[in-house]
């Protein structure tokens, strides 16, 4: 099981996301999948194909287009689970970028 290393709380939600990546044996690839939770640092996202992890994604969703490192993919149940951190300055607003669904945890809850 893996160590959580979050830096902020997240908040739970659900949206769709798109995201592309190049990967050295197929090329361009991209998937689209559903944001499970976004947190000011990054969020998690559930798809169906595996994505390296370390390599830099484009993520793009109504709202916004930003570019992500992949902390972590892991294979659950319904599909692989991909945490993503935000590059080049993104931080997270709710007030610019709000997902469809969106549940807050309480203040300075981390998990």
């Amino acid at each position: 099981m893996r160590t959580q290393t979050r830096k902020y709380s997240r908040a739970l939600c659900s949206d769709f996301v798109r995201i592309a990546w190049m990967d050295e044996q197929c090329g361009p690839m991209h998937c689209v999948g559903l944001l499970e939770d976004v947190s000011r640092g990054g969020m998690g996202i559930m798809i169906e194909l595996p994505v390296p992890v370390d390599i830099a994604v484009y993520v793009q969703t109504s709202g916004f287009t930003l570019v992500a490192a992949v902390r972590h993919c892991e294979l659950g149940c319904y599909g692989y689970l991909v945490g993503l951190e935000f590059q080049g300055g993104y931080s997270w607003n709710k007030e610019k970028w709000r997902p469809q669904h969106l549940l807050e945890t309480p203040s300075g809850a981390q998990g």
